[in-house]
């Protein structure tokens, strides 16, 4: 009987346990999730090859490293990374969480040889992710660079729109709208840039007025980008790499701004999309983005070496931002032409 009671006592207190461990589990993976990154790594003939792998994010104070490992062709890392809660939405009738992206670059390396990947994950979606990383030859460098992170803010190019006589048009991007932007990193000394990507997630939302006029508006926010160096340790060998990416900070975007130009009133024929509108009555279009880059900037660094670089500008297509289109005629059309998820658009009567 006393060891019934014995054993009982003993499975309460591992159900006990168990609980207050559970729990504490719970809590602590509440704000992360695990991101599964598998990479290729291959030379310059396809053909698989050992190497060390490093993984670092990239932050608004430069590369911090999250892991590293090595192997054969094929190298696989689960990550434990923080959800960043910006806001919530609603979209049909569903409400999603909407989170900070979170940037990586993936660094492949070894004796003479590296390559670089740049990228970005959404924890609302943690999808797994593939990356094929092919080595190449480092250059040989006469001096040796000085590590360090170096930062600039730009007005960036985010949205373009004509308008006509009586014809208004605003925009509104809502918070946790993303904007793409390209990313470049080579080895230091190399001629050639590999091309990735990063995000910014908006934690301000931003509007406009009605704006009207023969005129074509361009919208622009005001971006952090980082240039670093870094150095790579490989036996007695020093590698030396650099990379220019926008960076997400927590108050995006710090400054807005827009110009416009004269425009004639014609409609491009070459359009991907268009909707028309009755006059008077009022559409809001949805702003997401395109396959491609719409816009560039250039950025440049005047310290230490005085670096310039040309960089693609997108949208990643949720959360959407809206084109609203008003008029004030008694009657006709307004025909909206757009490229790219309607970053680029003009509005005309027809």
């Amino acid at each position: 009987m006393k060891r019934i009671r014995l054993l009982i006592g003993l499975l309460l207190v591992l159900v006990i346990v168990g609980s207050i461990v559970g729990i504490a589990i719970d809590t602590y993976l509440k704000d992360k999730f695990i991101q599964q990154i598998t990479v290729h790594v291959v030379d310059e003939k396809g053909r698989p090859i050992s190497a060390n792998v490093l993984i670092n994010e990239l932050t608004e104070n430069g590369p911090r490293r999250i892991w590293k490992g090595s192997g054969v062709g094929i190298v696989s890392a689960n990550l434990l990374l923080p959800k960043r809660e910006i806001t919530t939405l609603e979209v049909e009738g569903k409400r999603m969480k909407v989170y900070r992206s979170i940037n990586l670059e993936v660094v492949a390396y070894t004796k003479g040889k590296m390559g670089v990947a740049i990228f970005s994950v959404d924890p609302a979606e943690a999808k797994p992710k593939t990356v094929k990383i092919v080595l190449r030859d480092i250059p040989k460098v006469e001096s040796e660079p000085t590590p360090g992170v170096w930062t600039t803010y730009k007005m960036t190019p985010v949205l373009k729109f004509a308008t006509w006589d009586d014809i208004f048009i605003k925009y509104c991007y809502p918070i946790g709208a993303k904007i793409k932007v390209e990313s470049k990193a080579r080895p230091y000394g190399s001629p050639t840039w590999t091309s990735g990507y990063t995000e910014v997630t908006l934690d301000d939302g931003l509007s406009s007025p009605y704006l009207t006029g023969r005129y074509n508006y361009t919208a622009y926010f005001k971006i952090k980008y980082v240039y670093a160096i870094t150095e790579l340790e490989m036996g007695d060998e020093k590698i030396y790499y650099e990379r220019v990416y926008a960076v997400d900070t927590n108050s995006d975007p710090i400054q807005d701004y827009r110009d416009y130009v004269s425009w004639d009133g014609h409609l491009p024929t070459d359009y991907d999309d268009y909707r028309l509108t009755y006059a008077g009555n009022t559409r809001a279009i949805p702003i997401t983005g395109g396959h491609d880059y719409t816009f560039s900037v250039s950025v440049t660094f005047s310290y230490p070496t005085g670096i310039s670089v040309s960089l693609g500008v997108g949208k990643i297509p949720s959360p959407v931002a809206t084109l609203s289109i008003t008029s004030t005629r008694s009657s006709g059309w307004v025909k909206t032409v757009g490229f790219d998820g309607f970053l680029e658009s003009y509005s005309n009567w027809i």
